[in-house]
């Protein structure tokens, strides 16, 4: 499975990325991604970056390499805010900046990328499945459903904040798998 995805991503790369990856890795955009299938009695599942499976409302599948530095982010981010500090938003990018360095590199975290040798970072695994529910959630949707607790709930408080416009959402995707 993860030649067939270095494969799609060196395709997707030839045809939009104009430079070459030694200039800037950090340059690159970046995804998440996971994908699951049924084999007999097992799920088995493959993911890279951000995103998170979740089995029966309780087991939560993710890559916890990221969380250090959305956490280290968000801290410099504050600091910065209190100090007033003047061009606020310059500063912030070169925070993200600074974190984008990091990106596929062994002191930092994993990510998908227009490299196709992201994807050999990826995670594996399977389980037994029997007739467990399942969720496959971004980033943006775990933040919610974390302090909401259920997906029918946070996919309510998230329309509202949409449509009152007073938040600022990440991508915000679940798909939910009952039963099979």
């Amino acid at each position: 499975m993860k030649d067939i995805l270095a494969s799609a991503i060196s395709q997707v790369r030839g045809t939009y990325l104009t430079f070459d990856l030694a200039h800037d890795y950090s340059e690159l955009p970046t995804f998440s991604f996971m994908f699951g299938r049924f084999v007999g009695n097992l799920f088995e599942y493959i993911y890279l970056g951000d995103c998170y499976l979740i089995c029966d409302q309780v087991d939560i599948i993710t890559d916890s390499s990221f969380a250090p530095f959305v956490q280290a982010n968000r801290e410099e981010i504050a600091q910065l805010k209190t100090l007033q500090v003047p061009n606020l938003e310059v500063e912030i990018k070169e925070v993200y900046k600074r974190t984008r360095h990091l990106a596929n590199h062994p002191q930092g975290y994993r990510i998908g990328s227009l490299d196709p040798e992201c994807v050999y970072l990826s995670n594996q695994g399977f389980f037994p499945y029997n007739g467990q529910e399942l969720m496959f959630m971004t980033d943006g949707f775990y933040n919610f459903y974390s302090k909401f607790g259920s997906v029918s709930r946070t996919l309510s408080k998230i329309q509202n904040l949409h449509l009152e416009s007073s938040v600022k959402l990440d991508d915000a995707t679940v798909v939910v798998v009952r039963g099979y």
